[in-house]
């Protein structure tokens, strides 16, 4: 199949399998995407579908439907920007973070969306819609607040998919949340060593600047 045609049947099974069950937790998709959107305080959630169509490594499959989640924060997402440089901030607009869905459920229950058939693309996106209302969601529902994912980096929650810039954005949520301090304390934690501290400099110097500005 093309890949427009693959997309197509991807989407026309997220109306009736998908779209029904994130709707009961407040997530909304308009017509053409692939985004389910749901508001929190500071931001937002999306669970993203992301179709690979006739994938090179599953020949007996006409796409491979994967599932992220992420959470975004404009205020956060703008201190990051300062914090990492503009140019370099990894992230896309104001994602500050973005982990695979499938890795939520734990080891032996997680479920690889594989599409064979057209007529077998209903049944393989129920079987997502039903393993992600399972695990994803649950995890969404308690985790909505910045303060919410500060905790689960602290607790190092594996559901969750850390990267080098992680501790930047910890800490750019602790600036947020009034604590400067707090924010150059996971920097000097995280970067430990003297390569991460010359990487990761301008973040260092940038939350140096504002508890300065909170001293005076």
């Amino acid at each position: 199949m093309k890949n427009k045609e693959v997309k197509e049947l991807v989407l026309d099974a997220l109306r009736t399998e998908l779209d029904p069950r994130l709707r009961e937790y407040g997530f909304r998709r308009r017509p053409r995407s692939f985004r389910s959107v749901r508001d929190i305080p500071r931001g937002n959630q999306c669970i993203e579908v992301v179709v690979a169509s006739n994938p090179y490594y599953d020949r007996t499959a006409i796409a491979h439907v994967m599932t992220f989640f992420e959470y975004s924060f404009p205020e956060v997402s703008r201190h990051l920007a300062n914090m990492l440089g503009a140019e370099d901030h990894p992230q896309r607009g104001e994602v500050c973070v973005r982990s695979d869905a499938s890795a939520v459920p734990p080891l032996r229950q997680r479920y690889q969306c594989y599409v064979t058939s057209p007529s077998g693309c209903r049944t393989s996106i129920a079987k997502l819609a039903q393993v992600l209302e399972a695990h994803c969601v649950p995890l969404l529902l308690g985790h909505q607040t910045v303060e919410d994912i500060v905790h689960a980096f602290e607790e190092k929650d594996r559901r969750f998919q850390w990267s080098d810039n992680s501790g930047a954005m910890v800490a750019a949520a602790h600036i947020i949340l009034g604590n400067p301090k707090a924010a150059s304390s996971v920097l000097k934690r995280f970067y430990n060593t003297p390569a991460l501290r010359r990487e990761f400099a301008l973040a260092f110097d940038y939350c140096n600047s504002l508890s300065q500005t909170v001293k005076k």
